[in-house]
């Protein structure tokens, strides 16, 4: 039965090659002997598929195999004996299969080297190379130390970069000097403090990926536009929120609210005071305007100054809370005066506490819905309640 299935194996990698080999290959037979090689070592030693390693090793280039004459058994050694599991592994030769020809001493051993002196070590530095093969690519003293070190000195400590890094590995193929530095320099010229800056680069390092001119954009809008100032708790939020938004996405977004009855004040004072409605998508957007303005009967104006009910779960506390008073109502335990929006925004704690606890006895279907809906079970149903 082994020797069938290393039949079948055989067959069908010379085969999927041959037939790349007609259509993609130019390449002498000798190159096609190393790659059969390459694709039998990364399926029985790495775990690929036929295929997986098949379409891995086609990224090669052969004047990529000319100049590499390493022996893949030692760069895996190495990979190991630096910390790499197996999934760092293939997801680093998946992304990068040339380095299995790679001479360990002069590829890989200098940069793991620097790295494990900048503090990385075993599954950080496996996860490290493996989301980001650029360290390997690119020049290390030049770009990627130079990172390392600024981003290092920004956060202070070791566990604030690795988790940085973990969030951002893009990182570290990042140019600090035209890219980085510029756009820290630029959120301290418009007035943010360097406690601001640390977490913009720990949660939401992407906005400082982006070319200088555009982030200088942004703080413009975010300052001008919305009239929000740099010592306000929402200016970073709302930059974050600005960076990650296109001038074409921003209109549609606005002609949504704008098709509602809001005004461009009403967007201003919105964004001003919940930034975050905007990441909301188009079809969320028109469904919640809908339902706060349909069926609670909230006016822009008002709805614009408490944006932040625009964010909550629908499912498991806006229409849960909605449902359970319409109940209540229906019942006539409770008037009609009850707002349904400060219900919605009260705390768990005082929405307990006011709308159902006391009426777990009288009406215990009416707890045990409310309670539910942290399983996924919907009281919109509207259990029966006699």
């Amino acid at each position: 039965m082994q020797k069938l299935s290393s039949n079948v194996f055989h067959f069908q990698t010379h085969f999927s090659l041959h037939l790349k080999h007609l259509l993609y290959s130019t390449s002498s037979s000798a190159t096609e002997k190393s790659t059969y090689s390459m694709v039998e070592f990364m399926v029985n030693s790495l775990g690929f598929s036929n295929e997986e390693a098949i379409n891995a090793w086609s990224k090669v280039s052969s004047s990529e195999l000319k100049k590499t004459k390493g022996k893949p058994d030692l760069v895996i050694d190495f990979l190991k004996q630096r910390g790499l599991n197996n999934t760092h592994i293939k997801k680093l030769i998946n992304s990068m299969p040339e380095l299995l020809k790679c001479k360990v001493d002069e590829t890989l051993v200098p940069k793991f080297n620097a790295l494990e002196e900048l503090g990385i070590f075993g599954s950080d530095l496996g996860d490290i190379v493996a989301s980001n093969t650029s360290i390997i690519r690119r020049g290390f003293d030049t770009r990627i130390k130079p990172m390392i070190s600024f981003i290092k000195s920004f956060v202070g400590t070791n566990e604030e970069f690795l988790r940085v890094l973990r969030r951002s590995y893009w990182l570290m193929s990042s140019d600090v000097v035209k890219g980085i530095k510029p756009n820290i320099d630029l959120l301290r010229k418009y007035g943010l403090s360097d406690e601001k800056i640390l977490k913009i680069l720990v949660v939401h390092s992407e906005v400082l990926g982006h070319d200088p001119k555009r982030l200088e954009n942004v703080l413009i809008k975010v300052g001008k536009e919305f009239g929000i100032s740099s010592d306000s708790s929402t200016f970073s939020g709302a930059v974050i929120v600005l960076a990650s938004l296109s001038e074409e996405t921003l209109k549609m977004k606005y002609e949504i609210f704008k098709s509602f009855g809001w005004t461009d004040l009403d967007i201003k004072i919105m964004v001003s005071k919940s930034p975050r409605c905007l990441i909301l998508s188009e079809t969320t957007i028109r469904e919640r305007l809908k339902f706060f303005m349909n069926e609670f009967g909230c006016e822009p104006g008002y709805l614009a100054n408490r944006p932040y009910v625009m964010t909550y779960s629908m499912k498991y506390r806006v229409v849960p809370r909605y449902t359970i008073l319409q109940i209540l109502k229906e019942r006539k335990v409770i008037t009609a005066k009850v707002s349904m929006l400060t219900a919605v925004c009260s705390s768990e704690s005082e929405f307990l506490k006011k709308y159902v606890l006391p009426y777990k006895d009288k009406l215990p279907e009416l707890c045990n819905a409310y309670i539910s809906r942290e399983k996924g079970i919907s009281p919109t149903k509207r259990m029966t309640i006699k």
